[in-house]
């Protein structure tokens, strides 16, 4: 007994069965267009929450390194700036995981964005102007941001036509 495959003609769908006699469409674009739309709604709630998340764990991150320090009593510049390294990376980094592994790539460069335009809007240049504290400011935040996106880069997994065009090239030289 045959498996029954799966092949697309066009947009429809066609579930090929042994008996040829009996081949019909199954899936129709009235029957994908809901999935789609289904997928593409999902895909954005995931979205939102990876960017309230990514909010939730920016401050959070940022309140318990100042509470730490402030229980062992250092304070200064440094401390404060290690800060925004670590709001950065943070932010990023938890947002990031709420996102299916194939967009975190994209979704990481997003919430780094979307962090940075926050900041900035929230505590930055548009009413202060800028000076040399709102510049270190974003330029650390940035270096987190940077930092969560390297580890996504690093860590996801490389395209296989990309290896597979490489493999080809090396075979011929």
């Amino acid at each position: 007994m045959a498996v029954p495959e799966l092949c697309t003609l066009g947009r429809a769908s066609v579930m090929q069965s042994p008996n040829p006699s009996t081949n019909a469409p199954h899936n129709t674009d009235s029957e994908e267009k809901p999935r789609a739309i289904k997928l593409f709604l999902l895909l954005f709630v995931r979205y939102v929450v990876a960017i309230a998340v990514a909010w939730v764990s920016s401050f959070a991150t940022f309140f318990l390194w100042l509470l730490v320090f402030r229980l062992v009593s250092v304070s200064g510049v440094i401390v404060f700036y290690g800060a925004f390294i670590l709001v950065g990376f943070a932010g990023v980094f938890f947002g990031t995981l709420c996102l299916p592994s194939g967009n975190r790539r994209f979704g990481s460069i997003l919430l780094l964005l979307a962090g940075l335009a926050y900041y900035d809007g929230s505590f930055g240049f548009i009413v202060h102007g800028i000076s040399e504290t709102r510049c270190a400011d974003i330029l650390l935040l940035t270096a987190g941001g940077l930092g969560a996106i390297a580890f996504f880069f690093l860590r996801s997994r490389p395209n296989k036509t990309l290896q597979s065009t490489a493999a080809a090239s090396a075979s011929r030289d």
